[in-house]
């Protein structure tokens, strides 16, 4: 997800990708968590990027079905 994306942009992206009514949209920054490997010569340092995530709750009643299964 765009960092720059607000909570509006957020909600009419998943409505339109998935049909769907959102009710609700909550969004989180997660910081970067420091990550360190060993090679020949050194220790690498070094950190992942930090990322948003957001959190979307969806009217009663309805679901997002990722894998397309069936129902049965």
């Amino acid at each position: 997800m765009n960092r720059g994306a607000n909570k509006l942009e957020i909600c009419a992206a998943v409505e339109k990708m998935f049909n769907v009514n959102v009710t609700r949209v909550n969004t989180a920054i997660i910081p970067g968590k420091p990550k360190s490997r060993s090679s020949k010569t050194a220790i690498v340092r070094g950190t992942k990027p930090s990322y948003k995530k957001a959190f979307v709750t969806l009217s009663p009643g309805e679901k997002i079905d990722f894998f397309g299964g069936d129902d049965n």
